[in-house]
């Protein structure tokens, strides 16, 4: 467990501009997210209410709240006499998924498996927020092949504010980009389909399009001639 301390001054630089309405649910927000992604230490001391109220400009109250919160919540834990420590709901070691890493997780090992960060600030409000939607969710089947309609149009009108007009009906939703991946290629390809790729960002892409014998033919070359060049292997 981390023994790190960290100053009142940092917490207020890296909390940044929070959602202030209300404040202190901002605060513990952006506070949980520092500890979740590793920005805060697991273990790491928070500074006392008193400094970090004066850091913040914001009312003791509105800090205090927000250290209550981060204890209902599991992402801290008061000590007597010590002061209020960061910790995480389950502990601090994270799921192990055994189909990426077949290996047992070591402390302090770098994953290079997956090609993709933390999750961005904001996450958890946001399934915050679509929780809360959820009721009216329930009265049909659940399915939604496509993505869920108001999904849909929001990313449509999102295409359509960029200059390319889109309806919702063209939009697919897939739970990510290894999904994505799977759509475009039953859709765009067939078997013996030579293609090819920046190099997988994610580990199982390249198992749906095999990289083609370098200086084959291929309809779409890369190289003058006709042949194709196969990208860097990670």
């Amino acid at each position: 467990m981390s023994s790190a301390t960290i100053s009142a001054r940092r917490l207020a630089d890296l909390v940044g501009d929070f959602e202030r309405s209300p404040a202190y649910l901002g605060l513990a927000d952006a506070i949980r997210e520092l500890v979740g992604d590793g920005r805060i230490a697991y273990g790491a001391r928070l500074p006392s209410e008193r400094d970090l109220t004066g850091a913040l400009g914001v009312s003791r109250t509105t800090v205090t709240r927000a250290y209550a919160s981060l204890r209902e919540t599991a992402y801290a834990e008061a000590r007597q006499g010590s002061g209020t420590y960061t910790r995480l709901p389950g502990g601090p070691v994270r799921a192990h998924d055994r189909a990426l890493n077949p290996g047992v997780p070591r402390p302090g090992l770098l994953d290079l498996v997956c090609a993709a960060a933390t999750a961005p600030p904001g996450v958890a409000a946001h399934y915050a927020a679509a929780v809360a939607e959820l009721p009216a969710h329930l009265g049909g089947n659940g399915y939604y092949p496509a993505g869920l309609p108001d999904l849909q149009a929001a990313i449509a009108d999102r295409y359509a504010a960029r200059g390319l007009a889109t309806r919702p009906e063209q939009i697919i939703v897939t739970p990510g980009a290894l999904a994505a991946t799977a759509v475009v290629s039953a859709a765009l390809t067939g078997p013996g389909t030579r293609c090819s790729s920046t190099p997988p960002p994610t580990p199982m892409r390249r198992r749906r399009c095999a990289p083609a014998a370098p200086g084959s033919p291929c309809p779409r070359s890369n190289r003058p001639g006709g042949t194709w060049t196969p990208p860097p292997r990670c």
